[in-house]
């Protein structure tokens, strides 16, 4: 994943670190948030840090597919 698209960091054995960059994409959401939904398979809870610094706002595509992820 280009730098452009975000920043995911899994931290064994339960915390991603999740960082978005300009406009957040349908992709880029269903990128990043599914690859926290894969770690987050089995375990009783995942601690999840988002940050919003660099975002410059999102697609109603990408909050629908945030939501679903999400749910």
């Amino acid at each position: 994943m280009s730098e452009s698209e975000g920043e995911f960091t899994f931290i064994a054995p339960a915390t991603v670190r999740i960082k978005f960059h300009g406009k957040i994409t349908e992709a880029q959401a269903r990128s990043l948030l599914g690859r926290a939904a894969e770690h987050a398979t089995g375990l009783p809870y995942i601690l999840m840090e988002v940050d919003i610094s660099d975002m410059g706002g999102a697609t109603p595509e990408s909050r629908r597919v945030s939501a679903e992820i999400l749910r």
